[in-house]
């Protein structure tokens, strides 16, 4: 029988529970329930069954379906007798419209066993047979995300927490933040990230929304530097401060201009002592096709120098040739900053080795290489060359633009005005490019 429901009358159950459970059924709202125990905690619940479930009559009238169902609403008091009552006729409501509120409650449920984690794994799995750049995915979400959201499920992430994590990326460590550096590049990389795994985990229906879809990628400012010859000549000298694989992994970046996963990435497969050159295949190259680096002399003899594991076919590795390094860590490129101010004698303003390929770009203008060859040395693709000239069309050239750059980078440092000079001259010559 429906009873008037009260706070009176509830609050006494809350203090004096029954020996068993009981059930008090609402007078305005058929199907609303409060069920309360001897544990004295008062739940709400709506029973119904759904209009049309029991089919149609001849005269188009739905029935309702002969099962009953039951969900709850919550309990008092910290949902009152109102809210519960509105909750109710809601349903109601849909129910009317020949809905079911269960099919609703599982579609928006989450999986609390679909963590971020499992999220990531899954994505990167996914990338490696569609992307190129799956390394990189693996690498910006495993240092930024997997850590703080990793065991959390993937469904509770809303775009608050997204927009902390790319501040706190951005601020940086310690270090940073008393530098006042802000790390843009790597801010703009974990949205670029986290919104292509979310965005994939939506579609394929493991979360309802990207919180990182609405937010905005952070301002990143053109980088413009490059090294001068006295500062590359002091990082050349410095690198040989550090240990095997990272010493030769910077001078083969300085030396050839490569980006940092094609060298630290380099099979003894692809390298040709003889010929004096490296084959980079396109699954490992930026733009999918092949790339031959023609390489300088020193560039083979520190290929040569390297020792060949029985482990695998990586030239540069910690795991006996069975995985390549993944990169030249933030640390180690600090510790080389340091070594090379010493050489110098001065402060040198910080560098990334993305800035060792604008260094190569900018000196190549100035010791009189064509733009053409000093493009293709650095792997840019020129319009309209594609069509008339094959992979191994400007070798020759390439090979000898990069033995310019060599010979003067190893030789014997100049004094501090002939290198001013001459980067005055570099940076008048070459606005290089920053991919």
């Amino acid at each position: 029988m429906a009873k008037s429901l009260s706070d009176t009358l509830l609050k006494a159950l809350v203090n004096n529970p029954p020996a068993a459970r009981l059930e008090l059924k609402d007078d305005k709202i058929d199907g609303l329930a409060v069920r309360v125990g001897p544990r004295g905690r008062p739940t709400w619940t709506f029973r119904f069954r759904v209009r049309g479930a029991g089919g149609t009559t001849s005269r188009g009238t739905q029935l309702n379906g002969s099962r009953y169902h039951r969900v709850p609403l919550g309990c008092y008091p910290a949902v009152s007798i109102k809210a519960a009552r509105a909750k109710a006729s809601l349903y109601a409501e849909a129910i009317e419209r020949g809905e079911n509120p269960i099919d609703s409650l599982e579609e928006n449920a989450i999986d609390r066993r679909d963590t971020v984690a499992t999220l990531i794994d899954d994505y990167v799995t996914h990338t490696q047979r569609t992307m190129r750049s799956h390394k990189n995915a693996k690498w910006i979400l495993d240092r930024h995300m997997r850590p703080r959201w990793g065991e959390l499920p993937a469904g509770t992430i809303k775009e608050r927490d997204a927009r902390n994590l790319i501040a706190d990326v951005q601020k940086g460590d310690e270090e940073d933040q008393k530098a006042k550096r802000l790390r843009n590049g790597a801010a703009a990389e974990i949205r670029k990230w986290g919104s292509m795994l979310f965005e994939w985990a939506r579609r394929s229906g493991r979360v309802k929304a990207n919180p990182f879809r609405e937010i905005p990628a952070p301002k990143l400012e053109r980088r413009q530097r490059f090294l001068t010859m006295r500062e590359a000549k002091a990082v050349w000298a410095a690198s040989y401060k550090l240990d095997y694989p990272w010493g030769p992994a910077i001078r083969l970046l300085m030396l050839t201009g490569c980006r940092e996963s094609e060298i630290c990435s380099a099979r003894w497969a692809w390298f040709d002592p003889k010929a004096g050159t490296l084959l980079i295949p396109p699954e490992h190259y930026k733009s999918g096709r092949d790339f031959l680096v023609a390489l300088p002399s020193e560039a083979v003899a520190i290929a040569d120098g390297i020792t060949r594991f029985n482990g695998g076919d990586f030239m540069l590795t910690t795991t006996n040739g069975e995985k390549p390094i993944a990169g030249v860590a933030r640390k180690t490129l600090d510790v080389l900053h340091e070594k090379a101010e010493k050489v110098l004698g001065s402060p040198m303003k910080r560098f990334a080795l993305h800035d060792f390929r604008r260094t190569v770009r900018t000196h190549l203008s100035r010791l009189g290489v064509t733009e053409v060859v000093a493009e293709l040395v650095l792997g840019h693709t020129l319009k309209g060359l594609q069509a008339r000239y094959n992979l191994f069309g400007f070798v020759d050239e390439k090979r000898e633009a990069l033995q310019r750059w060599a010979s003067e980078l190893t030789a014997p440092m100049e004094d501090q005005s002939t290198d001013r000079s001459s980067s005055e001259s570099a940076a008048a010559s070459e606005n290089a490019t920053s991919n």
